[in-house]
């Protein structure tokens, strides 16, 4: 049921990024229990999707999955990840982060040979493509095409698909507020902004920055989820940079036929008020469509 003007989404994704699981359970800095951020992450994207109307079509996972790019790392990650997704009915989509490694990934997380090769894929949701664009460039911390992976990108937007394009990428193309991590971001946003314009592409979706934040690329969204590791302080000056153990966030895409939308949900639980009452929810669902409005939006008279 849609109390109002719009129908149910179509489909939905869950974007996770930037887990940085440790070998051994290791706390990450010291102090940061990374595995101990995913299980309870997961936990609340269960808690987030039950009863949803759309169906939870794909867990994505936008990079910096492991630290220090450990094999055991990569299998607790795919423990965790893959049987959420199986639990969810839903697809696992991941991509590397510049803390991930391609050869170790390809094996322990993938099932592919260990490779240096980009690991770059095609996924079909439904009529939803979701094209996982490997954005890390050996040997390196900042992002951007590594050899072909532009023109091969141009020939998987050549054709449209039925609900259009998703991409998904580690590093976002948009400018970084933090002024150090500007020397980490993806430098070919120009050729990727030239790529998807005028194409099927509708919404990038990006991590690297450990916080929640948005731009455009080539007239296309970009949407960067929050951290489920750590998140940036951006409270602190753009010309310094500050972890803290609080805040973490994944976020929940809502693909309709004219418009996604992303959503941030807190991965942590948190104290809060009580949620509205089953009897209200069961009369507004009771009424009719043209009374359901008017009947909870209506202000009383003062």
């Amino acid at each position: 049921m849609s109390f109002g003007k719009h129908p149910a989404p179509l489909t939905t994704l869950a974007h996770f990024t930037d887990t940085h699981l440790l070998a051994g359970g290791g706390l990450l800095g010291g102090s940061i229990d990374t595995d101990a951020r995913l299980v309870e992450s997961l936990d609340r994207l269960r808690e987030t999707v039950r009863g949803q109307e759309a169906p939870l079509a794909a867990l994505i996972v936008s990079g910096d999955i492991t630290d220090l790019a450990e094999p055991e790392a990569y299998a607790r990650a795919l423990q965790l990840l893959d049987t959420a997704a199986d639990e969810l009915g839903a697809q696992l989509i991941v991509t590397p982060g510049n803390h991930d490694e391609r050869p170790p990934m390809a094996e322990h997380l993938l099932g592919l040979e260990a490779s240096e090769a980009p690991l770059d894929a095609v996924h079909d949701l439904g009529g939803l493509r979701v094209i996982s664009l490997d954005s890390t460039l050996p040997g390196y911390h900042h992002g951007g095409f590594d050899q072909g992976q532009a023109e091969w990108l141009r020939e998987q937007l050549r054709m449209p698909a039925p609900l259009g394009t998703v991409i998904v990428m580690h590093h976002p193309p948009v400018p970084y507020r933090t002024d150090v991590m500007r020397l980490l971001e993806f430098v070919d946003d120009d050729e990727l902004a030239d790529i998807v314009r005028d194409t099927d592409v509708r919404l990038i979706l990006a991590g690297h920055l450990h916080v929640v934040g948005g731009g455009t690329c080539g007239g296309v969204p970009v949407s960067v989820a929050g951290a489920i590791s750590y998140v940036d302080d951006l409270t602190v000056s753009p010309e310094s940079m500050r972890g803290i153990d609080d805040a973490q966030a994944f976020s929940l895409v809502e693909v309709y036929a004219e418009t996604i939308t992303h959503w941030s949900v807190q991965s942590r639980a948190y104290e809060g008020t009580s949620p509205l009452p089953s009897s209200l929810l069961a009369k507004l669902a009771s009424m009719p469509d043209d009374e359901r409005r008017e009947a909870f939006s209506r202000k009383s008279p003062a």
